[in-house]
């Protein structure tokens, strides 16, 4: 398939729109959204995806298994200036498309394993986030307003394509535990500050790290503006903290990150049914980093769970 002569002018319409596309701007059902790089483009198109265009910088060449099955109304070829003036990446790797935005459906067929970000600002830590939900099981993620677009070409880019299978909902923290809350799941809220528990035995041999938030260190300082540590009464009182390798995580259940400074709400933690700390040596984690070690934890337990019911180790 001859893919035509290069377009060389910046100010061509279809560079201008691809630049558009590029811009940050697109992130409603119908926005035109532009994607950079080969693996992004097959990640779109396994996933379904048709593309309005795609855009091919002079001297690449694409084999002839793609030009056939790539789904796309039009191939366009750009001359090395006019694609890296188009695309936003410091080194272009030749290939860029457009697509219009669709929602995701849900593939949920189970219980409903949901992560929620509350205010989680970085657009590299919600697509990992993303990227993690994906991998380890999760059915949906929900994102209350204050984060990071999931269509944000940076978040794109950190989901590694998994924000083409992943559905993403928007509404606010109050909306989102009330509709999980309502599919009969138990909320975890995932806090910082990690105290060693007195380590006690539990029912069917598990070592238990719970105790009460009261009895935690955490629980009762915070820092101010000046990143001093003040005493504080707890927001958590009588909720259960629990070691994240002794938290159940028995579907359904949502696990609940929060903003990468402020952690999460007073709200927040006042409606979840359980917090969970990651045991560390440090005073925080990154929050991808830390839903991502929840989620699989969760993933893991899943998984032994089922093993252990067909061994009939567990009722």
């Amino acid at each position: 398939m001859d893919l035509g002569a290069a377009i060389t002018s910046k100010s061509n319409a279809r560079v201008k729109a691809l630049r558009a596309a590029f811009s940050g701007k697109a992130s409603q059902p119908g926005d035109l959204l532009g994607l950079e790089g080969w693996n992004l483009i097959r990640e779109a198109w396994s996933a379904g995806m048709d593309f309005e265009a795609v855009f091919v910088r002079e001297g690449e060449s694409v084999s002839a298994h793609w030009r056939e099955n790539i789904r796309t109304k039009d191939w366009v070829v750009l001359s090395r200036e006019a694609f890296d003036n188009a695309v936003n990446t410091e080194t272009p790797q030749g290939f860029a498309a457009t697509w219009k935005i669709t929602e995701i459906e849900t593939m949920q067929t189970g219980p409903a394993m949901t992560l929620v970000l509350e205010e989680v600002q970085d657009p590299g830590n919600v697509g990992t986030l993303i990227r993690s939900a994906a991998a380890f099981g999760a059915t949906e993620v929900v994102a209350t307003p204050g984060c990071a677009g999931e269509w944000n070409p940076k978040t794109l880019r950190a989901s590694a394509g998994a924000a083409f299978r992943m559905p993403v909902r928007h509404m606010s923290i109050e909306e989102a535990l009330s509709k999980v809350r309502g599919q009969g799941a138990r909320i975890f809220a995932a806090v910082a500050g990690f105290t060693t528990p007195v380590i006690t035995l539990a029912p069917l041999g598990v070592l238990s790290g719970r105790m009460r938030n009261e009895d935690a260190e955490f629980a009762r300082w915070q820092r101010n503006e000046d990143g001093i540590r003040t005493k504080v009464s707890s927001v958590r009182e009588g909720k259960f903290a629990s070691v994240s390798t002794d938290t159940d995580f028995e579907l359904p259940f949502a696990i609940v990150v929060g903003n990468e400074g402020a952690g999460l709400s007073k709200r927040a933690l006042e409606l979840a049914d359980e917090h969970v700390q990651i045991p560390c040596s440090v005073e925080s984690l990154n929050a991808a980093v830390a839903g991502s070690i929840l989620l699989y934890e969760a993933m893991r337990q899943i998984s032994l769970r089922v093993w252990a019911r067909k061994q009939g180790l567990r009722p």
